[in-house]
């Protein structure tokens, strides 16, 4: 989508992710790189853009990450981010985390919260200006899951995230019991075939 002559620093912190992103995408001017988004490894001033997609919730210290992507753009450069709007507002998410729940004697995995911790929009905003930014807009943007079946979107939000590890520790069934009840449980929301179900998500733009 960009001219060659761009260059891409693509980063995470996960090494097994980034090698699996770099095995999808072979390009030369993609640069595939570990790192962590409070220390960035990178000088300061030299990108004209930061983009992070659905990443920010999960940093320990947002306001510090929020510093380091400043600090290494070019003056006036744009720092673009997406994070979920709420669990409430994203129900599939909501009725996974419902039902995972129910099979755990009061020790439920938090995990399912981190995604859709970081909602409110003057939090962003006021966490963006403390770490140097001045100019930021908000805007939040309604789509609706397409193709998926209630089973598909089961086994990603059971399966798919850190919490699996604690329904294989401390639930009170296997993993598959409960991506079962959790497709069940969008079904009777959401009805047969291919899930149509509310998503929101805020896109943030600072500079």
């Amino acid at each position: 989508m960009v001219p060659p002559t761009t260059t891409i620093e693509a980063t995470d912190l996960n090494d097994g992710m980034l090698a699996i992103a770099a095995a999808r995408l072979a390009a030369p001017n993609v640069h595939w790189r570990t790192a962590d988004a409070m220390a960035l490894p990178f000088d300061g001033g030299m990108f004209d853009a930061a983009v992070c997609g659905f990443g920010v919730m999960f940093f320990p210290d947002r306001i510090e990450a929020a510093r380091q992507v400043r600090r290494t753009l070019k003056p006036g450069a744009s720092y673009w981010f997406t994070v979920w709007a709420s669990r409430a507002d994203n129900p599939v998410a909501r009725i996974a985390h419902e039902t995972t729940a129910t099979f755990f004697d009061g020790d439920a995995p938090a995990f399912s919260e981190t995604p859709f911790g970081y909602h409110d929009k003057n939090q962003i905003a006021a966490d963006l200006r403390h770490a140097g930014f001045t100019s930021i807009d908000i805007d939040t943007v309604d789509k609706h899951t397409d193709g998926l079946s209630a089973a598909e979107a089961a086994v990603g939000l059971v399966q798919g995230n850190p919490g699996v590890l604690a329904i294989r520790e401390r639930a009170r069934a296997t993993p598959e019991e409960v991506t079962a009840a959790v497709a069940d449980a969008i079904r009777r929301e959401f009805g047969d075939g291919a899930v149509r179900a509310p998503m929101r998500a805020h896109i943030v733009h600072a500079r």
